[in-house]
């Protein structure tokens, strides 16, 4: 089974505190969060976050949990893109579909002498005339768990 290297690689300003272990990892953010003021259209925000695997000499599957929160006015959209390895994901937040705390999960496979890759994109989007609306939206923690491609 593949194992994941202890070494991160992040492209962009996003404060991050890693606990790698062999088949799991867990990354707590320091402002990875966007924040939509008033007279604002959109605010958006991005990471990626690259992790080198050993061993890697067959297909892994791969589950992140995703959890942040939101507090958005009436007609504020909060939407997550998820890039991993390949696949795409888009979760969208309103006032009226979501408490404050968020928590989503997706599941995945690394190609064999691939890497782990994601990427997350949040957006914030006032699409209403309303000119005092706002909102924020932070994603402050992702967990990944590796498994054999057979294992559940």
């Amino acid at each position: 089974m593949a194992t994941l290297r202890k070494a991160l690689n992040t492209f962009n300003e996003v404060q991050v505190a890693p606990t790698i272990k062999d088949d799991a990892a867990g990354f707590i953010f320091q402002n990875l969060g966007v924040a939509l003021r008033s007279s604002q259209k959109v605010a958006t925000k991005t990471l990626s976050l690259n992790l080198d695997l050993e061993d890697n000499t067959e297909v892994t599957s791969f589950r992140q949990d995703i959890r942040g929160f939101a507090s958005l006015d009436a007609g504020i959209t909060a939407t997550l893109f998820i890039q991993s390895n390949g696949k795409s994901h888009q979760f969208n937040f309103t006032k009226e579909s979501c408490s404050e705390q968020i928590k989503e999960s997706v599941a995945g496979e690394i190609q064999a002498s691939h890497s782990y890759l994601t990427t997350l994109v949040l957006v914030l989007e006032n699409s209403t005339s309303d000119k005092k609306l706002e909102g924020s939206f932070t994603i402050d923690s992702l967990d990944i768990e590796l498994t054999n491609s057979g294992e559940s």
